[in-house]
């Protein structure tokens, strides 16, 4: 970055941003050198000019202020290492930039509201957490509801099938005409309507990008039930969560199921199971070997966590089976106090097989 500024090359405020994070990250374990990383950012703030390019258009759900990114980033970086002292200060740092700005430190947008959340979750402030989590619900039902709306705007679905109603036509020449997506030999017009509907309706059409906008928030949100030993409430909220029209991320579940893991009742420790077995486990790849290969390539294997994620494919992580596997050997081994309850019908002795292929 250093380098960058030296020969000339202009930077952006993303480009700022995570070179104020690989500092923090670098100095964080020693105390001495936080405020070198503030005035770092104190340096990076006051120079606010008009050549440093920040997000184009109208402000967003996630940041509205150029620097929250500064501060997102902090937060999680100094969050980790249980620096409370430092924290505080980054804190007082954002409200003023904001109060300074004309903006409400009462009202934060989406992606300071997630710092917010690890920051108190690593601090051991629960309480804090749930609260933060219940504004961000309240702002991403708002970025929801407007994105319903304006796709119930775009021209009418019945009008493009009708511009698309002579494909099936031969044309002067007696050959049917080419239409950008059909070839000349499909049957007939289709009603795009009716094929949107089948398909799910206005929600299908919503970028998945938007439907995660509370992923990252979920995940704090889910540590900290299970901190409270809630984990009820956590797989209702998954569940809530997918009914009210938003996708969960592969690494939520995965997150949960480990939290659900490590509880101290059986009965908890068998939403783990549930959980695996109705989101994640049909889409592990060494659970059929032959078919699955075929469908992704094996030059995908080596780097599951990323491509599997990014295409929207939920699967157990190597923990998450290395975690069940562990339950399930001290459910067949150990009398557990309310073994009463039962855990789910699991093949236990080949539950360890699945792992193989993660090793």
């Amino acid at each position: 970055y250093r380098s960058m500024i030296e020969d000339g090359i202009p930077t952006d405020i993303n480009a700022r941003a995570y070179y104020l994070y690989s500092v923090a990250r670098l100095h964080r374990p020693n105390p001495h050198k936080d405020k070198y990383v503030l005035a770092v950012l104190q340096d990076l703030v006051n120079d606010d000019s008009e050549f440093v390019p920040w997000y184009r258009g109208k402000r967003g759900s996630f940041y509205v202020h150029r620097h929250d990114l500064y501060y997102h980033l902090l937060w999680e970086a100094y969050a980790e290492v249980g620096a409370v002292n430092t924290l505080r200060r980054i804190t007082t740092m954002w409200e003023k930039g904001y109060e300074k700005a004309g903006l409400d430190p009462k009202k934060p947008p989406l992606g300071i509201l997630h710092g917010m959340m690890k920051r108190d979750l690593y601090t051991g402030n629960i309480d804090s957490v749930i609260d933060l989590w219940e504004q961000a619900k309240k702002i991403g039902a708002t970025v929801l509801s407007d994105l319903h709306q304006e796709i119930s705007s775009l021209p009418s679905l019945t009008s493009m099938n009708d511009s698309l109603s002579n494909r099936g036509q031969s044309g002067p020449d007696g050959n049917k005409p080419l239409v950008a997506g059909f070839s000349p030999d499909d049957e007939g017009p289709s009603n795009i309507q009716q094929e949107l509907e089948h398909e799910g309706g206005l929600a299908k059409m919503i970028p998945k990008r938007n439907k995660m906008l509370l992923d990252r928030h979920l995940i704090c949100y889910l540590h900290a039930l299970a901190a409270k030993r809630n984990y009820e409430e956590g797989v209702n909220t998954i569940y809530q969560m997918l009914e009210e029209g938003w996708a969960v991320g592969n690494r939520s579940l995965n997150e949960f199921i480990i939290c659900c893991c490590e509880a101290h009742s059986p009965r908890d420790m068998i939403r783990a199971f549930e959980l695996c077995e109705r989101f994640l486990i049909d889409n592990f790849i060494w659970i059929s070997f032959g078919e699955k290969m075929k469908e992704v390539k094996l030059r995908i294997l080596a780097d599951k966590s990323t491509v599997l994620q990014s295409h929207g494919v939920l699967w157990p992580e190597a923990r998450t089976i290395y975690y069940l596997k562990e339950v399930a050997f001290a459910a067949e081994n150990v009398s557990l106090p309310g073994a009463e309850v039962g855990l789910p019908d699991v093949d236990f002795v080949n539950f360890g097989a699945y792992s193989v292929g993660c090793r």
